[in-house]
């Protein structure tokens, strides 16, 4: 058993603070682990291709940014958490170009994309291998 969990996530110039707080999650072996810690900073960045081991996305700066997800076929069984920082331009979370249309289901509904667009918006998305559904967000 392992104890850990994000509280917050501060960006600097020259480091990421990264506040822990207790919070128990069953790791079964290494590869798990290295998932589930493998945290992907983007800092004024463009776009992104969102890796299989990204568990975390955590996006900050002034440029709007596209973020796309794996092929949902690929990340089956697969959960990521994408969060924008305060003072982040909109943050479009769109679906892999090679996946069909209406493939996230959020909110109860269906689309090819999720924007978030205020401070510290953040959503979990989870693969059934069909679909992408949200498990818990905070967004418009």
């Amino acid at each position: 058993m392992v104890s850990f969990g994000i509280v917050s996530l501060v960006p600097t110039n020259s480091l990421i603070i990264i506040q822990l707080k207790e919070h128990k999650m069953e790791i079964r072996d290494k590869d798990s682990l290295r998932r589930v810690v493998h945290l992907t900073m983007l800092a004024s960045i463009g776009t992104y291709q969102v890796l299989n081991e990204d568990a975390m996305v955590f996006v900050y700066g002034s440029v709007t940014t596209t973020i796309y997800m794996p092929k949902v076929v690929d990340a089956a069984g697969l959960m990521f958490s994408i969060r924008m920082a305060a003072g982040t331009s909109n943050v479009t979370i769109s679906k892999h170009a090679s996946d069909g249309s209406n493939i996230f289901h959020v909110a109860g509904t269906q689309g090819d994309s999720q924007v978030l667009d205020a401070a510290n918006e953040y959503i979990v998305l989870y693969s059934d291998g069909v679909m992408w559904y949200e498990v818990i967000g905070s967004h418009a």
